[in-house]
């Protein structure tokens, strides 16, 4: 098992450089005018600076009327900007925005079909993640050391597996068992074990709460 310490040198080591001018640049390839509309909903120009206001009113105006123009945009149309936020894994995004979720209070909250609530979701994941071009079996195998991909993107890992990523289900199994080199067993392992449609999963949760009875450490 690798320590904290060499995890934490692999995502800094990974970290982009640039990640809005590079989010900037992949949103320019959608049609003109879903563009606008997308970098107005993320406040941020066609050269990925964010925007920035003087005045709060000005904008909450701003902010609102972005919200409005981006509610009116077709399903077809998020898919394709789904595609420039998340561009190695945009389909199990979608998957995963149909998922129950947990707000950061930590409680569970249903899956909204509201297409707002549903991109502002999607923006949030995309603030954790945009700062490192990787597929999502890396996330997961150093969630342990970055309390936001442990914490609140779980339903990414689940959607995932759900889809038939088998690479991703051993990882978390092992994890688990703490027999995995870099993943490291964390509450955000067991939410995933027991969310997703696999009874292997729950079968191991289980024998680790069993087990948990005589041995005080898995406590």
């Amino acid at each position: 098992m690798i320590s904290r310490e060499q995890a934490q040198d692999i995502i800094k080591a990974a970290k982009l450089e640039n990640p809005n001018q590079i989010l900037a640049s992949r949103i320019q390839t959608l049609p003109t005018k879903l563009a606008k509309i997308t970098f107005d909903f993320l406040k941020m120009d066609s050269s990925g600076q964010e925007l920035e206001w003087d005045d709060y009113d000005v904008e909450e105006a701003f902010e609102e009327a972005a919200k409005k123009t981006f509610l009116a945009i077709s399903k077809p149309d998020f898919t394709q900007v789904l595609e420039t936020w998340f561009p190695r894994f945009a389909p199990t995004v979608m998957a995963a925005l149909h998922l129950p979720t947990r707000n950061h209070s930590g409680f569970q909250v249903s899956a909204s079909n509201d297409l707002l609530e549903q991109a502002e979701l999607a923006e949030q994941w995309l603030g954790y993640l945009k700062e490192w071009n990787q597929e999502i079996e890396w996330f997961a195998e150093h969630a342990a050391y970055n309390w936001q991909w442990s914490a609140y993107i779980s339903p990414l890992y689940v959607a995932a597996i759900n889809a038939g990523n088998t690479t991703l289900l051993e990882m978390f199994l092992s994890a688990a068992k703490s027999e995995h080199p870099v993943m490291g067993m964390g509450d955000y392992v067991i939410d995933t074990l027991l969310r997703i449609n696999n009874a292997e999963g729950w079968d191991l949760i289980e024998k680790l709460l069993l087990a948990a009875q005589r041995q005080e450490g898995l406590r």
